[in-house]
């Protein structure tokens, strides 16, 4: 058995596992409509400037948009280092030196649309990770006026009682107030056996 930490019954459900389950899952979705609209900001305004935009001013917006790969490769090089931005300007200024602001242009857009799949592909990565930590079931066996009583484990609230059994993971973390159980959370303490008194954290199995 396990006891619930301490908590605010006012309070929302704070560092409950399925519940930051939900609040990354809905934060990809969230990312994911980032990229369509980033994507298609670049895509637009990239066609809206080729098309509409005479060649001088195509030119200046050009030069403008260069600023900030040019920072990135200066602020590179003062921390001396060599790195992707650095060549990625010193590319688009080739493209200017030689008078091809199309190319310089092109490059730079495929640049930050790059850079947009990017930050979606990594934030993809760790919202995954974060998601297979965290799974957690979304029921526990709450003790009801001695009975079991199977609940959504975000209903859980301060001094509630549950029953974990063997081969079951956890689902909230808690202090164990009676049995002694091996919990297999050697990945995130080292230690994988559990009794009175001491700490049980959630989405790991008890063995």
């Amino acid at each position: 058995m396990a006891r619930a930490p301490p908590r605010d019954p006012t309070d929302e459900v704070p560092g409950l596992p399925v519940a930051a389950r939900s609040d990354y899952t809905y934060a990809l979705g969230t990312r994911t409509h980032d990229l369509a609209l980033d994507v298609a900001t670049h895509v637009g305004g990239f066609l809206v400037r080729r098309i509409l935009l005479p060649a001088p001013l195509d030119l200046i917006y050009a030069v403008w948009q260069y600023r900030k790969f040019l920072f990135a490769a200066l602020k590179s090089l003062a921390g001396g280092k060599l790195g992707v931005s650095t060549l990625d300007a010193a590319a688009i200024a080739a493209a200017f030196a030689q008078g091809d602001t199309s190319t310089a242009s092109e490059t730079m857009f495929l640049l930050d649309v790059g850079e947009s799949m990017e930050d979606y592909t990594r934030a993809h990565s760790e919202t995954e990770l974060i998601y297979s930590l965290l799974a957690v079931p979304e029921l526990a066996a709450r003790i009801e006026h001695g009975q079991e009583a199977s609940v959504p484990a975000t209903e859980l609230a301060k001094g509630d009682l549950i029953v974990v059994r063997t081969g079951q993971p956890v689902p909230i973390d808690g202090t164990v107030t009676k049995g002694t159980a091996m919990v297999n959370q050697a990945a995130l303490t080292g230690d994988d056996k559990q009794s009175a008194g001491r700490v049980a954290m959630a989405a790991n199995i008890t063995e």
